[in-house]
Order: C-alpha cells, then structure tokens, then sequence
C-alpha cells in the first residue's frame, strides 16, 4: 500500500493486471525456498529498474523513496539464501524442520514509511 499512496501522491495512476497463482506442487521445503529466492530476485531486478529509471529522469524523489527497498531486498535474499544453507546443513532430518519453522515464526515486521 505504501507503493501505491507514493504512485497517488505523485500524481500517478494505480493499475492492477490479474496475477497468475503461484507455483503449490512442491517435493521438498529446499524446493520451495529455491522458488522465493528465484522470486526475491526477480523483484530485486525490479526495483532496481526503478532506481535507475529514476535517476535518468532526475526524478530525486524516488530514487529517496526506493532507497529502503533496496535495502530490504539485500535482507531478504540473505535471509532466504540462509534459511537454503539450514536446508543444506539439515538434509534429510525432518525434525531439524520444527526448529527451522520457530525459528522463521519470529521474524518481525518492519514497517516502512516514506513520509517519516
């Protein structure tokens, strides 16, 4: 939603296309984070067009307001590829999971205002 209230107040306009439903057969939890680490990338490689579409519009603004995605993604493709080592280190010892599933149940939300 921030997305979207920066778009508006910028004077833009918010457009939704339909979205295809996510990939659900899957044979193991590796194959999973292997697929939101592919995704993690993918909206890196997004945001990052932005910044730099930004900047050869000399749009100032932005390139600020896309300055702490950019970091957040950093975060979450380190946290995903940690999460894939855990996966490794465990192999096939399925109570490793339990662990690894407490462990992801405490990560907080960290909210994100471009106004402050």
């Amino acid at each position: 939603m921030i997305l979207f209230d920066y778009v508006i107040e910028r004077n833009g306009q918010v457009r939704f296309d339909s979205i295809n439903s996510p990939d659900k057969n899957f044979e193991n939890p590796m194959q999973v984070f292997e697929k939101i680490l592919e995704h993690e990338k993918y909206v890196t490689d997004s945001i990052n067009c932005v910044a730099s579409l930004s900047e050869e519009e000399c749009d100032l603004a932005t390139r600020h307001f896309i300055n702490w995605y950019i970091s957040e993604q950093v975060e979450e493709e380190a946290h995903t590829r940690d999460v894939i080592a855990k996966l490794k280190m465990f192999g096939d010892e399925k109570s490793s999971l339990f662990h690894l599933d407490q462990e992801l149940s405490k990560r907080e939300y960290k909210s994100h205002s471009y106004k402050n």
